[in-house]
């Protein structure tokens, strides 16, 4: 009689990245800048751990083609991302959703069928809010954990950003919260503070060490992970 084996699937992680756009007419539209170079090392990182890992990225030139990813889909629109992200947490049922995209907060509540003339004296554009995915998949599938990104202008003392990361991780109920600073961000620096519910912290300076630190947080999710 064999004897039955209780194998556990691979870790499942599934990364959104890049920029989302918001149309305005068929050929202008409104985005936010994101090179998706962070999540595309992250999935790269994560690769090389084993882990099984897919991706839903908006429009960006890293090669996210080039990786042996489980799924990847191609979005344009923080709607599209959204329904995108919400189906493979369906299908793939992942372990943990890490959301680095860069995803636009409002969007045009009207998208103009045709070209706007440029005679035009005047194009008053009224915005409403686009999708909160990283709640929606909280509220649908509260059992992925989940990894929020944050990112603001001006860093604050060290005491007021831990109270503002802890709030987030408790707000959202986020595994761990990555915040950043857009006033230091540079070509070669890109300094990052990564908070856990289970109380650890660090501050990284490279997208690579990020990418790192996240892969090694996924690996172990309960250790000290840097």
């Amino acid at each position: 009689m064999s004897k039955k084996t209780n194998k556990k699937h691979p870790i499942r992680v599934l990364v959104t990245a890049g920029p989302t756009r918001a149309y305005l007419d068929p050929v202008r539209f409104l985005s936010n800048y994101s090179t998706g170079e962070l999540g595309f090392q992250l999935c790269r990182s994560l690769e090389k751990k084993g882990i099984e890992v897919a991706a839903v990225v908006g429009p960006t030139t890293q090669p996210f083609h080039e990786l042996k990813l489980k799924r990847l889909v191609d979005v344009e629109t923080a709607d599209e991302m959204s329904e995108a992200t919400l189906r493979l947490c369906r299908t793939l049922k992942p372990d943990f959703v890490i959301f680095t995209a860069a995803v636009l907060d409002f969007k045009p509540q009207k998208r103009e069928r045709s070209k706007v003339s440029s005679s035009q004296k005047k194009w008053l554009v009224e915005f409403v809010p686009t999708p909160k995915i990283i709640d929606l998949v909280g509220l649908h599938h509260p059992n992925i954990r989940r990894i929020g990104f944050k990112l603001e202008w001006e860093p604050g003392k060290a005491k007021k950003l831990s109270a503002f990361a802890r709030d987030l991780l408790i707000k959202k109920k986020l595994d761990a919260v990555c915040i950043n600073f857009l006033s230091l961000i540079g070509k070669k620096k890109h300094p990052l503070w990564i908070f856990t519910k289970a109380g650890l912290q660090a501050k990284l300076n490279t997208k690579t060490q990020i990418a790192q630190a996240l892969a090694n947080l996924v690996n172990q999710p309960n250790e000290y992970w840097l």
